[in-house]
């Protein structure tokens, strides 16, 4: 059967901070997971510079070009930086999809909804946004630090230019390092068209107004037909996963996924057993190099203590790392957006610097750190979060503007999702009968004997999936169901009832209702099924005192397509016999109802339309 369900990866993203992005389309609907913004690009842009006169070289006319020239053409350093109002680089290959066409967003995390006001800022956007109620908080908290901090940038170089930058020029952008012109257009050269000055905190304003919270497990229909919940991921506090339920079949979304051993609110991975297809969306282990293997696969393969106690141990390294910096009269920053590893850290500062009877300041630079702090104070959720971290962070290019000072450089990843053996430990246990796997993890899949299928997905590439069930399910009243006249067709061993009723979709369920019978005295006329045996229909008319001939009609092919028997006594009519109707034809009233009761007679089902 064609597959009327399609999937397309808009973005693979880069990791944690970066997540995919992906449009899929069931029953009718096309639903968008996430909307997020890559923070990593920020990178090329220079820090606002203590004093104004640091930057007129770099923001300067034509006259000071060639200088400018000579400096970027040099080794990456510093100077090479972009000094310039930023802009921010969305999923580009979003940008290409008309809005109006999508219906649902599924965000889950705040990194995939950091750039969700720029679509519901458009006119032509009428989605239903859903996010859990942790997410959809501590979104908004960094939107409105981003758009604060962006301000800042805006005070100091002055009001956006409102055509292209300098240094979006392509004579710009040839001279500047390589580094740099990849983060900006890409290593193809296809990303440039994601860059995007920041939406105002009146956008977020207003984006969060049509954001819809649940909570997990918590249900909501969309439209009668899709059943949408949320079940925690592990990764972070409030991200989930995602299970839709059509109709026809039920989809989960699995994003970065963390197993936690020692906590309630970890990855809710028993939600999706009953999943038809899985959409696989984890891509932290992108580098990885395990293969999948055919061990016995339990509960406590995917949930032991090993990775939980490594991060325990990285946190430790870090405490530890920062004492001793603190006790030899320096200073410790720590540059993190993961609510999780923050609130885990401060407190474990807390305990080691009252340990060490230690009176230092502990600072959260942000300008929403208060309601961060007080928003914390009322989820109990983070304490059962595993903490993880990118891949792939270029410390080098994010420290670059601060190479000057003496300092230690400390860097700890912690997880963001998990490995290929899990995931795939994981499908083992689950047992959907389709899975959509990223494409770039073919590689390290070793082909097993498994009771799904798998299909591999491309960035930017629509790909179909097929239909898991061959039938559909189709709800009715059990007193309705009572009341059916069941008969059975022999040869295709089928039971068959006639009704009258409306099919109708509601909550995402077929559902068949049935109205109240009409009074009516008004006689209706039977309905048959079956096999016309042509030899018994004879027999059948010859004891009714018919004489009959029997002619067979054949196509331009030569090949059988009907049947007439023609009665010529007493009364002249013509049966005409095909697979699949029988006509009568004939100018007199009592032969026809003669010849209707033979056929009824030796037909194998006869159903009165008065019936339920």
């Amino acid at each position: 059967m064609d597959s009327l369900e399609t999937f397309t990866c808009l973005s693979e993203g880069k990791g944690f901070y970066f997540p995919p992005c992906h449009i899929l389309d069931i029953c009718g609907f096309r639903v968008l997971f996430d909307c997020p913004m890559d923070l990593s690009s920020l990178s090329v842009f220079s820090p606002v510079p203590m004093h104004a006169n640091e930057t007129a070289e770099y923001v300067g006319g034509p006259e000071s070009n060639e200088g400018k020239r000579s400096k970027i053409e040099k080794t990456l350093n510093a100077d090479s930086l972009i000094c310039a109002e930023p802009r921010y680089k969305t999923v580009k290959n979003l940008l290409l999809w008309d809005v109006s066409s999508i219906d649902i967003v599924l965000i889950s995390s705040p990194m995939g909804m950091l750039a969700l006001p720029y679509l519901t800022r458009n006119i032509d956007f009428s989605a239903k946004v859903y996010a859990t109620e942790a997410v959809a908080r501590i979104g908004q908290l960094m939107m409105e630090d981003l758009a604060n901090m962006h301000m800042e940038f805006r005070q100091f170089y002055g009001p956006a230019e409102s055509d292209a930058p300098q240094w979006m020029k392509w004579d710009e952008l040839e001279l500047m390092p390589l580094e740099l012109r990849q983060l900006i257009c890409g290593v193809d050269g296809t990303e440039f068209g994601g860059w995007m000055l920041l939406y105002s905190a009146a956008d977020v304003k207003a984006c969060m107004l049509k954001v819809h919270t649940l909570k997990f497990a918590e249900e909501v229909c969309y439209n009668g037909t899709l059943i949408v919940k949320p079940f925690s991921s592990g990764l972070e506090i409030g991200s989930c996963n995602w299970n839709i339920t059509g109709p026809k079949e039920s989809f989960a979304y699995v994003s970065s996924s963390v197993f936690s051993p020692t906590t309630a609110m970890g990855f809710d991975y028993k939600a999706l057993q009953t999943s038809d297809v899985i959409l696989y969306s984890d891509f932290s282990s992108r580098n990885a190099v395990d293969k999948f293997d055919d061990d016995n696969v339990t509960s406590a393969t995917l949930f032991n203590d090993d990775e939980y106690l490594e991060e325990m141990e990285k946190l430790d390294f870090i405490c530890s790392c920062s004492t001793d910096s603190i006790k030899a009269g320096g200073s410790v920053l720590i540059p993190i957006g993961r609510l999780g590893i923050i609130l885990q850290l401060l407190e474990r500062f807390a305990l080691d610097m009252a340990s060490e009877n230690m009176k230092v300041p502990i600072f959260v630079i942000s300008s929403v750190a208060e309601e961060l702090m007080a928003f914390t104070n009322i989820i109990p959720e983070w304490l059962c979060k595993q903490l993880q971290d990118r891949e792939g962070v270029d410390a080098s290019l994010a420290l670059l503007p601060f190479k000057p000072m003496a300092m230690k450089v400390l860097q700890c990843s912690f997880l963001s999702g998990m490995s290929v053996q899990k995931s795939h430990n994981l499908l083992q246990m689950l047992q959907p009968r389709h899975v959509l796997f990223p494409e770039i993890y073919r590689q390290h899949i070793t082909p097993l004997e498994t009771s799904f299928s798998f299909g591999y997905y491309h960035e930017n590439e629509m790909l179909h999936i097929p239909y898991t069930n061959e039938y559909t399910k189709l709800e009715i009243a059990i007193e309705l169901l009572c009341r059916l006249p069941y008969t059975t067709l022999q040869k295709q061993e089928i039971d068959v009832a006639r009704l009258k009723g409306e099919l109708v979709v509601e909550q995402g369920r077929y559902k068949l209702l049935v109205g109240n019978e009409r009074a009516t005295t008004q006689a209706k006329p039977l309905l048959h099924f079956g096999r016309v045996d042509l030899n018994v229909l004879l027999m059948t008319l010859q004891k009714m005192s018919m004489s009959t001939t029997v002619e067979e009609v054949k196509g331009t092919d030569g090949t059988h397509t009907a049947t007439l028997v023609l009665v010529t006594e007493p009364r002249k009519a013509v049966i005409e016999v095909t697979e699949a109707q029988t006509l009568i034809t004939t100018g007199d009233d009592n032969i026809a109802s003669l010849i209707s009761q033979a056929v009824c007679s030796i037909l194998d089902f006869a159903s009165d339309q008065n019936g339920p």
